[in-house]
């Protein structure tokens, strides 16, 4: 899990460690990752709804789920509002700043994380609740903002050279995934074209970007492991090399050893962790599926959702694809997914009351989504209180100003 070293370094997302970048100014070391705390809790809340709507036979765990429900609520409401008030604030006092991250590659998709937050936030709402009006201006506002900012980027996809799909990294599925979250959202809501309408954008976007990091995954191409810095290029790149993503075990049979070649430019090593986001756009649009039909025991979704726990078994067979520089990559790559997974698996066990299969799988699933979103939230707290949580962002573009200037 993420780990803290003393010496200083840059992260994958350009965050500096020294003891100098503390003095630069907070809105400048905030960056646009953070929003992906709120997704994280807000993700867990929707998980603890799934389940209080189940009739659990037991009434410790019927008890739980009622009172951690509408604390996680508040507390993912209290974090998205935070973040997206202190973000526009950066906008305001560093626009250059938001700017650069804006024009960066990867770090451009992480500007959907709110989004994703406010429409899992409609899914959350108790039942009794989603009749308001309230909750539908809110669900119209988020739509029609999403679309705004949604539009320009899908539509750099096939026109810039620097943000086509050829330079597409698992981060590219952010934008997508929200998609099905909207269509979640919107049948709960009552409405019927419109889920259907978001619903065939997000599993158009989410084959092509999916099919764009598989191909990345596995093109062909001369250069040294980025692990071993003093390998010299190989330029007969003739034999099949050994997929980066290849499961441990494999990798013990295969003779070869398990490195990261620096050819797979699209996905660099610091990117690693990502790869659990292929669990989430595959876990919700199961969950998207079986709000269009009415049950879950149908076939794309029963399909997706078995997809979603295969590569979950994948992943975990890849133990360094745990270990994070930073937690602001681990929000949004592990715990996100990770609750999206389990929530399907709850709808999964309730449309199987018979078997006993679901139930486990699902107890399974829900325990670990858990787990790691507590020891997610339990390392921020460390860091916070040593103060390296919010490091200087080298990335952005305006000089930093120090403290005491």
């Amino acid at each position: 899990m993420p780990h803290d070293t003393e010496a200083p370094r840059d992260d994958e997302n350009g965050a500096s460690h020294t003891p100098e970048a503390t003095e630069s100014p907070f809105l400048m070391r905030f960056q646009v990752g953070f929003l992906g705390a709120p997704v994280a809790i807000v993700a867990q809340a929707a998980l603890f709804n799934s389940l209080n709507a189940w009739e659990l036979d037991s009434e410790f765990l019927r008890g739980a789920l009622r009172a951690l429900l509408p604390v996680y609520f508040c507390v993912g409401v209290a974090l998205l509002v935070t973040g997206v008030g202190t973000y526009i604030g950066k906008v305001l006092r560093h626009a250059s700043a938001a700017r650069a991250e804006w024009m960066h590659r990867t770090r451009c998709n992480l500007f959907f994380l709110p989004f994703i937050a406010s429409g899992t936030l409609l899914t959350a709402v108790p039942e009794e609740f989603r009749s308001v009006v309230a909750m539908k201006v809110f669900y119209w506002m988020s739509l029609t903002c999403y679309a705004l900012v949604a539009l320009p980027l899908f539509q750099n996809w096939t026109r810039k050279p620097g943000r086509s799909l050829r330079h597409a990294d698992p981060t590219y599925q952010i934008p997508v995934v929200e998609c099905f979250v909207f269509t979640i959202a919107g049948v709960q809501l009552g409405y019927k074209d419109v889920p259907y309408a978001t619903f065939a954008v997000g599993c158009v976007l989410q084959t092509t970007v999916f099919v764009t990091i598989f191909q990345a995954t596995t093109e062909k191409g001369g250069g040294a492991c980025a692990s071993c810095p003093s390998a010299a290029p190989d330029p007969d790149d003739s034999k099949p090399r050994l997929l980066w993503f290849m499961p441990w075990p494999l990798q013990r049979l295969s003779g070869e050893k398990a490195c990261f070649p620096a050819r797979s430019r699209l996905i660099p090593p610091a990117l690693n962790p990502t790869m659990f986001l292929f669990l989430a756009p595959p876990s919700v649009a199961s969950l998207a599926m079986a709000q269009l039909q009415g049950t879950f025991d149908n076939g794309f979704s029963l399909g997706a959702f078995f997809f979603a726990v295969a590569w979950l078994l994948m992943q975990l067979s890849s133990l360094h694809m745990f270990f994070l520089p930073t937690l602001t990559s681990a929000w949004f790559a592990f715990c996100f997914p990770t609750s999206a997974l389990a929530t399907a698996s709850v709808a999964y066990a309730r449309a199987r009351p018979d078997d006993a299969f679901p139930d486990v799988l699902c107890g399974i699933l829900c325990g670990m989504a858990i787990l790691v979103n507590h020891v997610v939230f339990a390392c921020t707290l460390y860091r916070l209180a040593r103060q390296t949580l919010f490091a200087h962002d080298t990335l952005v573009s305006e000089p930093v100003v120090s403290a005491s200037a």
